[in-house]
């Protein structure tokens, strides 16, 4: 009606409709009963003219500059009982006023609004479409599917070109979808995105001492090393651009950098368009989750640089070049990284495939850590547990030893049971409690699923925005609602039914919505 879609219509009454002041004539209406009519009517306020035609008029409606609700539409069957016929003309873009029952009212064209209004707009793509999604989608059976001949591949490269060193380091190629990849030029990209970068970080001392701190271990770790060719700018190499992220709540890095292979060269082609993703090998989150509860005994470790960690062939290492210096008054370095980097699309899949390889090589003496790392790995946290304290002492231990195997270190420890606590050193333990969030999201939730092992118990932490009552402020804050198992349940099933019913109604994003949805919210917010 009117443009807009109606809810199911449940009731309808009778009016009587006269003039204000008059006794007749009267109106007898059969009407439906709607939580809105329409919009506001005008659109926008009009500019009130002094225009001769319609001066001394009594008009039906005194405020009709005012953009305001409609309270009561009446149909075609009644409008030629209002109209008399009498009208008033004026010159052109001026409104028409036509004589009713009710009084004079205008329609038709009026001058322009003059005003200017400043308006500012901040688009964010990601967060709401795609977190509203998760939100409906979350609660839906996994759908099985198939590998992809292109996954297909890419695991056909790991499994080919895959080496271990004598240490037990893992050396992997880029599974490019051309090798060599016909790249284009992307020094000159990387040295003005290198330029931005050093203004934000002249703006804080601490930030610039981070970043700085962090190049230099990648350098120290060896993880990252300089090159002396830097005249030789052509497309046999890749710059990839880099910017820090800061995160605040982090225990260990406070400050992460950063690599945009997604940066296009100067053939319109980036790193990342030449580079296979990979299959899915993350397990999904409420799987992790309920395993990780049917355990009396706990724990979690997180992995340090899991994908430092893990070298990249040298044939590769011209592919991940960049451009830093220390101080804006140095000359700029060229610099490889040595390791699989934050930023690559195929970065994700090298990290976690290495892992299964690591647990397929060590299968025969660790067969229990081969099933922790296939089911109970998460991004870069093991999440598992036993039946009792001494078995979750021995799988511990082995973890452990199969990690090191890899070279890989195993810190912030945290468990229900102090005996596991007391088994490794105080500085690898952890103290706060553990986040279960999306994989590789670093939008913060209004509500987040966490595991306190002081009181070995899940429960979540709310942090409200301000109520608003708007359409758009409701669906950005309960879409950020994490529930992967489903113990919120009877509260997302009355949101849901919110959402659908404001949906139905066809509230505007920016519109108030109707007093009985206010009412359901606040109680929701309270």
């Amino acid at each position: 009606m009117a443009g807009l879609q109606v809810p199911p219509i449940k009731s309808r009454t009778q009016i009587i409709i006269r003039p204000v002041r008059r006794d007749t004539p009267l109106f007898i209406v059969e009407t439906f009963i709607l939580p809105r009519i329409t919009g506001l009517i005008p659109s926008e306020r009009v500019v009130k003219t002094e225009w001769a035609h319609v001066q001394g008029l009594d008009l039906a409606d005194p405020r009709y500059d005012k953009p305001l609700p409609i309270d009561i539409l009446l149909g075609a069957d009644v409008f030629p009982y209002i109209v008399s016929g009498d009208r008033r003309e004026g010159t052109v873009n001026q409104p028409v006023a036509l004589k009713t029952v009710f009084g004079w009212v205008l329609m038709g064209r009026s001058a322009p609004n003059p005003s200017n209004s400043t308006t500012s707009l901040f688009a964010s793509i990601y967060p709401i479409d795609q977190l509203l999604r998760k939100f409906w989608e979350i609660k839906e059976l996994p759908t099985v599917e198939k590998t992809s001949p292109a996954e297909q591949k890419c695991e056909e490269i790991y499994r080919t070109t895959t080496t271990r060193q004598a240490d037990g380091r893992y050396i992997v190629h880029l599974p490019f979808t051309h090798d060599p990849p016909p790249i284009g030029e992307s020094y000159h990209l990387a040295h003005t995105r290198l330029i931005h970068l050093e203004s934000r970080l002249s703006k804080s001392t601490e930030h610039r001492q981070d970043y700085n701190g962090a190049m230099q271990d990648y350098l120290d770790s060896g993880h990252m090393s300089y090159v002396d060719n830097t005249e030789d700018i052509d497309n046999t190499y890749f710059y990839i651009p880099h910017h820090g992220v800061v995160k605040p709540g982090s225990s260990t890095t406070k400050l992460r950098v950063v690599y945009d292979a997604s940066a296009l060269s100067s053939n319109g082609k980036s790193l990342n368009d030449y580079l296979f993703m990979g299959p899915k090998l993350q397990q999904d989150l409420p799987g992790i989750i309920l395993r990780f509860g049917l355990h009396a005994v706990v724990f979690t470790t997180d992995i340090k640089q899991m994908f430092q960690q893990i070298f990249v062939t040298p044939k590769h290492r011209p592919y991940q070049r960049l451009l830093f210096r220390f101080q804006p008054s140095d000359p700029v370095q060229t610099y490889k990284m040595s390791t699989v980097t934050f930023g690559q699309r195929s970065s994700p899949f090298l990290a976690i495939r290495t892992l299964h390889q690591l647990a397929e090589d060590e299968a025969n003496a660790y067969p229990n850590v081969q099933n922790v790392i296939y089911q109970d790995l998460y991004v870069d946290d093991v999440v598992t547990g036993a039946d009792s304290e001494e078995e979750a002492l021995k799988l511990q231990q082995e973890v452990i030893k199969v990690f090191e195997r890899g070279k890989f270190e195993l810190r912030k420890w945290s468990s229900n049971s102090p005996a596991l606590l007391e088994a490794v050193p105080i500085e690898h333990r952890k103290t706060d409690n553990f986040t279960f969030d999306e994989p590789q999201s670093d939008y913060t939730k209004v509500l987040g699923l966490k595991w306190e092992p002081n009181l070995d118990m899940l429960s979540y932490q709310y942090r409200p925005n301000p109520v608003r009552f708007t359409k758009r402020a409701i669906h950005s804050e309960i879409a950020r609602i994490y529930d992967p198992i489903g113990l919120l349940t009877p509260v997302i099933t009355n949101l849901k039914r919110l959402m659908k019913y404001l949906w139905s109604i066809g509230v505007g994003w920016g519109e108030r919505i109707p007093d009985d949805a206010i009412d359901a919210w606040t109680r929701y917010h309270e």
